[in-house]
């Protein structure tokens, strides 16, 4: 479940470095005003530095053979209070959201089992 769970923290790092491409920014950003642009482009850029951070930090504690449950704790309730943004957010209309709601859970799972 360690191994998982750091997999899916660096697989979101990646997917969040497409968002450039994915969503046509900054181009698309700009009718929201260059302040929303560059706070939206810099919050993406730091969350794919902690999702890289923390998925790193995983798999040095797997390769160690270590578990820290409280790290792991945390990262099962980030990926949880997603999944209810999700919901809160973006409904569930749409196959993305359905996917990317079960990749949440999925996390959520993953990080709170490999910390039990």
């Amino acid at each position: 479940m360690l191994m998982l769970a750091a997999v899916l923290d660096l697989a979101f790092a990646a997917f969040h470095l497409g968002f450039w491409r994915l969503f046509g920014w900054p181009a698309r950003l700009k009718g929201s005003g260059n302040l929303n642009a560059a706070i939206t482009q810099t919050l993406n850029v730091m969350l794919t530095f902690t999702f890289v951070s923390y998925g790193a930090t995983l798999l040095w504690l797997w390769y160690r053979g270590l578990i820290w449950p409280p790290l792991l704790f945390f990262g099962a309730a980030f990926w949880a209070i997603r999944l209810a943004a999700q919901f809160a957010l973006f409904g569930m209309g749409h196959w993305q959201s359905k996917l990317i709601s079960t990749v949440f859970a999925v996390s959520a799972s993953a990080h709170a089992l490999a910390g039990l």
